[in-house]
């Protein structure tokens, strides 16, 4: 065969082998799923390196407290019972074993330093934490809302309002809600999937009649069914976010059936692997502004 032939067949095959997925946050904010980013783009977003994972500290934040220009967190350890407020600058005395110092406190939430990490933790602090790596902490702060979630720095949809009102609701983490809205319908109200999933959050005729939702095609009413079952499901499965987010995908008597552990359906690992990556993004955004 002649060389510049088989050349020009191969190269095509080859740039199409290293074509993925790839998400990017652009200059503005929004959630791009664009294919491959130039490579200026990966280094403006160091932050999306980080990572979500459940924080094993044994604490809980009751809240924060705002007097004037000082901010202090209640944080109450419950295993021993102890309880102490915090400012910004104090060392952790709660916890023994690790040396934790606070960073910022802001609207029920924490950024603190432990073990070489940057971790954020929140009221009830049943949700994820995001870590953040040193590189990116060293251009980004904590986002100091004025009052409730602000849901405008990632895939701004004409939703947002309704999805805080409804998430604050229920107790469960908007940023959570908008990440699983994505990935299930793409903020489309009349998406109907091949199994007659209906809906923003593509609920099933059943769960629908379960939790009270009429129509299943109303944007806001779709949201409030589909919040309250995520709600059930988190409360079902302790916090769980991963054997919640398996049970929102492939049902809750399929993870029981599978021991408490994520069924091995590539379709719902694929799912909860999406969520969680617009949820890291969505959260990371929140918490993140150049300084």
């Amino acid at each position: 065969m002649n060389k510049d032939l088989l050349f020009l067949l191969v190269i095509p095959i080859f740039i199409l082998s290293l074509t993925g997925t790839s998400y990017s946050v652009d200059t503005y904010g929004s959630f791009a799923d664009d294919g491959t980013q130039p490579e200026y783009e990966t280094r403006e977003n160091e932050l999306l390196s980080v990572e979500v994972s459940k924080s094993n500290l044994q604490l809980v934040i009751l809240g924060t407290i705002t007097n004037g220009k000082t901010t202090k967190a209640l944080i109450k350890n419950p295993v021993t019972g102890e309880l102490g407020k915090y400012v910004e600058g104090d060392r952790l005395e709660l916890v023994k074993s690790e040396n934790i110092k606070i960073l910022e406190i802001a609207n029920c939430m924490i950024l603190i330093e432990r073990s070489g990490t940057i971790e954020t933790l929140e009221c009830d602090n049943k949700m994820p934490t995001v870590v953040f790596n040193r590189a990116s902490l060293a251009k980004y702060k904590i986002r100091r809302p004025g009052s409730g979630a602000n849901l405008s720095n990632g895939f701004i949809t004409e939703y947002d309002r309704d999805i805080i009102l409804i998430s604050e609701k229920h107790k469960v983490d908007p940023y959570l809600v908008k990440a699983v809205i994505k990935a299930e319908s793409n903020f489309n109200p009349d998406a109907v999937s091949p199994k007659n999933a209906q809906g923003m959050m593509q609920l099933i005729p059943s769960t629908a009649s379960d939790y009270g939702v009429e129509d299943p095609f109303d944007a806001k009413e779709n949201m409030e069914g589909g919040v309250r079952y995520l709600k059930d499901l988190l409360d079902y499965f302790d916090g769980d976010l991963k054997l919640s987010l398996a049970a929102y995908n492939a049902g809750k008597g399929s993870v029981i059936k599978h021991g408490f552990t994520i069924p091995p359906y590539p379709e719902t690992t694929n799912y909860i692997a999406k969520v969680l990556e617009y949820y890291k993004h969505l959260k990371a955004k929140n918490y993140a502004a150049s300084r």
